[in-house]
């Protein structure tokens, strides 16, 4: 899969303390809801959930 984009957009929240990473994807926005659902649970299996940097995917169409 390829992000659909020149570059995915990163985001940084100076409140929260964190940096968010969005790619957005060529697919659909359900499939990449369940792209970011699987990256959450491995990072959660890893032990890595608690970290101030994160990635989500966004879908580019219905």
């Amino acid at each position: 899969m390829h992000w659909v984009d020149e570059s995915p957009k990163l985001e940084v929240y100076e409140k929260h303390a964190n940096v968010a990473l969005r790619y957005r994807v060529d697919a659909t926005y359900t499939e990449a809801a369940d792209m970011t659902a699987e990256l959450v649970m491995d990072l959660i299996d890893k032990d890595l959930d608690d970290l101030p940097f994160y990635v989500t995917f966004e879908g580019s169409y219905r």
